[in-house]
């Protein structure tokens, strides 16, 4: 013990202070990459919303065309009962009708519902195999030599 002057602490203090920065500046590499993530998972999970919203906008406006028209077409026949006689009203009806016969095409369907997989699911593993790319195994094999060295 007579040995351990501050000669043979300083290296380990020195070494033990630039694993702690490598450490600090490895975790805040990866803080930063999580945030990326984050922001491009959420900014993905926007455009979805706002597709699917752009979407159900466009059914309702498409709807709402169909009912006017339809609407349109009951109060003409609605008036030319008034106004006709019967037994001219029935001569001409088939005509008429077919003039003005509307059939309500429904819009297509659009899906409220979120795949959760595509933003929560395997979210794990893909965040993990990205990060891979930003992690230096040389840099990880030599802190675990370094660790183990101060052991």
């Amino acid at each position: 013990m007579r040995g351990l002057g501050a000669d043979a602490l300083w290296p380990l203090q020195e070494q033990t202070d630039a694993l702690e920065d490598q450490v600090t500046c490895e975790f805040r590499h990866l803080r930063e990459f999580l945030d990326r993530e984050e922001e491009d998972v959420r900014g993905h999970l926007r455009e979805e919303k706002d597709r699917r919203l752009m979407q159900l906008d466009a059914s309702l406006k498409h709807s709402m065309e169909q009912i006017t028209l339809l609407e349109r077409s009951a109060t003409q026949l609605q008036l030319r009962l008034k106004t006709k006689e019967n037994s001219a009203l029935l001569r001409g009806i088939r005509d008429f009708i077919l003039r003005t016969e509307m059939l309500f095409q429904p819009p297509p369907v659009v899906s409220t519902d979120l795949q959760l997989g595509q933003f929560v699911g395997p979210l794990q593993y893909r965040v993990w195999r990205k990060m891979r790319s930003i992690m230096n195994p040389g840099t990880l094999r030599s802190m675990w030599c370094r660790k183990v060295s101060l052991l």
